[in-house]
C-alpha cells in the first residue's frame, strides 16, 4: 500500500505536493494510506483538498485509508 504523509501544520502547498505525487505514481489507482499521524493542524483549504481527494477515490471504488503507517490492516 502506498503511503501519503502530511505532517506538522498542514498547508495547501504541502497538500498540493502530496496530491501531485499521488497522481504521478505509476499506479495511481492502487491502494493508498493517507498518514495523518504527524499532522498537528490543517488550514481550511488543505483540509478541503484532502477530503475531496478521499471522496473522489471512494466514488471511484478505490482503496483509500486514513491512519498511520504503523497500523495493522
Amino acid at each position: 500500500m502506498r503511503r501519503l504523509r502530511v505532517a506538522g501544520r498542514v498547508s495547501t502547498a504541502q497538500v498540493d505536493k502530496v496530491l501531485a505525487d499521488a497522481s504521478a505514481h505509476p499506479q495511481p489507482s492502487g491502494p493508498v494510506l493517507l498518514d495523518l499521524a504527524s499532522a498537528t493542524s490543517f488550514d481550511v483549504v488543505a483540509l478541503q483538498q484532502l477530503l475531496s481527494f478521499l471522496a473522489a477515490r471512494r466514488d471511484a471504488g478505490l482503496d483509500t485509508r486514513i491512519g498511520t503507517a504503523e497500523a495493522k490492516w
